[in-house]
């Protein structure tokens, strides 16, 4: 393979690590969207879609959230409104600490 072509397949990949709900083509998300519920692995953009949803309408209901998501369990779920949120709170608290200076 071209050093190119290999440098812009691991440029390509790492930019993936950085943006973990960016679109994705239609073909992998709706092959994402049709696996069986408690898949392994990073959370599609849809999926995060659901879950903010699921999140509004339920509260912290798991179960509730389990459904309304459909391809993953309430313990992911758990799980990625503890990182979730955990994201939010070091972004609020990054920024709070720049304006402090």
């Amino acid at each position: 393979m071209p050093p190119n072509t290999q440098n812009a397949k691991t440029l390509s990949s790492l930019n993936s690590l950085r943006r973990p709900y960016q679109s994705r083509s239609k073909a992998q998300a709706s092959e994402a969207d049709a696996s069986a519920p408690g898949k392994n692995g990073r959370w599609s953009l849809s999926e995060h879609l659901r879950f903010l949803e699921a999140l509004k309408l339920h509260g912290k209901n798991w179960k509730n959230i389990e459904e309304h998501i459909a391809t993953r369990t309430s313990t992911q779920a758990r799980s990625h409104a503890q990182k979730f949120f955990g994201n939010i709170s070091n972004a609020y608290h990054q920024r709070g600490s720049r304006r402090s200076g």
